[in-house]
């Protein structure tokens, strides 16, 4: 891969471009894969009707969420189904203050995750510090369900992806279940290290919710210098 299409690669998991939509989820995820360049380059396909209901059910959140939002918010991504572990149909939006950079991907503000049924704020939460680049699907859990969130970054001509199962609760709080690493590594660009491109199908135990990577070695394109 070149370094502009890296780059490109880049800003488009950062929602600066847009070569395809993701689905919103509406079932526990049975696998999440990598290897899928239209699954890695896509972004979600968001309505703009859903911002502003989203702003107006947030007008209910507690204090610490309104301040993390103040300045306005983007979508990185909605799944629906049973999120808390009842029955009612739910909506979990990823909202960030600002669209993460793989090339800065920690952003001074906290992001957080917005549970919406209808119109009703059902719970709000902060996620960790960390820059987080779309929801891309749920694992079971217990109570409730667990979210998938990916985060990229970008260091010294090397993209790496990250993939986070992430619970509710309690309170406003959220912590990360299950981490895989180096889902999607790119170091085809690399002017010091090994030159070599992988990526993981991620699945996902539809009893547990255990994440479980199996890697490929993609390969770097022809036109990169031989290792």
């Amino acid at each position: 891969m070149s370094k502009r299409s890296a780059l490109t690669a880049i800003l488009i998991l950062a929602g600066l471009a847009t070569p395809g939509a993701l689905p919103a989820k509406s079932a526990d995820t049975l696998s999440v894969d990598y290897r899928n360049a239209a699954f890695r380059d896509g972004e979600p396909a968001i309505p703009a009707v859903a911002k502003t209901r989203i702003a107006k059910a947030l007008a209910a959140a507690p204090a610490e969420i309104r301040q993390a939002l103040k300045s306005g918010f983007a979508i990185l991504g909605e799944a629906k189904g049973p999120i808390s572990g009842g029955k009612a149909e739910e909506t979990a939006y990823l909202l960030s203050p600002k669209r993460p950079v793989a090339a800065d991907p920690g952003p001074s503000q906290r992001q957080v995750i917005a549970l919406v049924s209808g119109d009703k704020l059902v719970g709000a939460y902060l996620l960790p510090e960390t820059g987080y680049a779309r929801l891309v699907g749920t694992a079971p859990g217990s109570p409730g369900r667990a979210l998938l969130l990916d985060g990229t970054f970008m260091n010294m001509g090397q993209t790496v992806t990250s993939l986070d199962a992430v619970t509710l609760g309690p309170g406003e709080a959220t912590s990360v279940r299950q981490s895989v690493k180096d889902v999607y590594v790119d170091g085809c660009d690399n002017p010091a290290g090994d030159r070599a491109r992988k990526a993981a199908l991620v699945t996902v135990d539809p009893s547990s919710g255990t994440l479980s990577p199996a890697w490929q070695d993609l390969g770097c394109p022809a036109t990169t210098p031989a290792r």
